[in-house]
């Protein structure tokens, strides 16, 4: 077969990271087969040791797509180009796709988070900017869900819900979850305080990770702080991620409210995380929604206890090893937080370990890869 994968975003948090994992296994189990890559001048041209071995493999060949996604670029520019190539089938790890495209396709659709949660507030781009882009993601969603061969789901959430919601065939949306790197588990004592120190970290601290969108609802998860705090002056609370206007605006919120003990990290290396994960009390996850809650996984991984939202696929991901709350209530958080201060129980890790096995980028990679052959 000659398989088409788009790598436009190799280089992107989150679909990146499923992107590389997926596509690497995908050409080691299909030998026989050629797969070209399309990806952006900026990837081609990155140090990228993953990228420098494919490059070097002979089934695989590299090819540039400059086409930013929600462009008119995307949808004539890389429609062309894909055609071109006569592929057998394309494979694309995220919803974003040429529309007009149709020799076979699948798609893996991660989550709906721009319908689902739709306030404007999530954009700092001007809202008739915002409502084009939103119609744009609507357009291409319908797409996937029934022109595609196969819609990939990185959770048994969203499967129900795309079922459920789309009206497709069962048969059409395959279950492949997310996973995480070998490198995510506990940290010796001795190499966790550096890592604290260089992003001024004070323990004892809860923890969160990732963007600051609405639908994160870390102003409830500061609200419910900011009531704790004051029972407990020692304990602080680490918001980790790229600083963003979204961040901005958690940073103003707590000025105004006067709430303390809240650090902000900045951007944290994917190197450091194992050891901020295993020296926090717990990470806290207060989202309204997710696709599939990678941060379980990895906390649980390090053997750090989980204080999560019951909403949507977390308690998926989180099972029986997770402390859940509504996160629409800020007195629920609040409780919970309180709850594990004084008593802070950790799960068995043999039952850990057994839960996290059932999410492997190698299962995931051979039931894309079961998919793609039985086309």
């Amino acid at each position: 077969m000659l398989i088409g994968i788009d790598c436009r975003m190799w280089q992107e948090t989150g679909i990146g990271r499923y992107c590389m994992e997926i596509t690497q296994r995908l050409v080691a189990l299909n030998t026989n087969d050629t797969f070209i890559l399309f990806l952006t001048s900026k990837t081609i041209e990155s140090d990228d040791a993953l990228l420098n071995r494919l490059k070097d493999t002979p089934n695989v060949q590299i090819v540039l797509a400059d086409y930013p996604w929600y462009t008119f670029s995307e949808q004539i520019s890389f429609l062309i180009k894909l055609y071109s190539y006569k592929l057998d089938v394309v494979f694309f790890p995220q919803t974003n796709h040429p529309i007009l495209y149709f020799r076979p396709f699948v798609v893996t659709v991660h989550d709906l988070t721009m319908l689902r949660v739709v306030t404007g507030r999530a954009t700092t781009l001007p809202i008739y900017i915002y409502a084009f882009k939103l119609l744009a993601f609507l357009i291409t969603v319908l797409s996937a869900m029934y022109r595609s061969k196969k819609v990939f789901v990185v959770s048994n959430y969203e499967r129900d819900s795309y079922i459920r919601t789309f009206k497709i065939s069962s048969e059409r949306v395959v279950y492949t979850p997310n996973s995480i790197a070998d490198e995510f588990k506990k940290v010796p004592s001795k190499d966790v305080i550096p890592v604290l120190s260089k992003y001024n970290i004070k323990p004892p601290y809860f923890f969160n990770v990732g963007n600051a969108y609405p639908h994160k609802n870390l102003p409830n998860l500061l609200l419910a702080f900011s009531k704790v705090v004051q029972e407990y002056p020692d304990i602080h609370l680490v918001l980790g991620g790229k600083t963003t206007v979204f961040h901005t605006k958690l940073k103003e919120y707590v000025e105004q409210h006067n709430i303390p003990n809240v650090i902000f990290t900045g951007f944290i290396a994917d190197a450091d995380l194992p050891a901020i994960y295993t020296g926090s009390l717990a990470y806290v996850a207060p989202s309204l929604y997710e696709g599939f809650g990678i941060f379980i996984l990895e906390a649980l991984a390090c053997e750090t206890p989980v204080l999560s939202s019951n909403a949507t696929s977390l308690p998926e991901v989180g099972g029986s090893f997770a402390h859940y709350f509504d996160a629409h209530s800020s007195a629920e958080i609040e409780t919970v937080l309180r709850d594990f201060i004084s008593n802070p129980v950790k799960p068995p890790k043999d039952e850990v370990l057994q839960h996290l096995s059932q999410y492997s980028w190698d299962k995931s990679a051979r039931t894309i890869s079961n998919s793609l052959k039985s086309l």
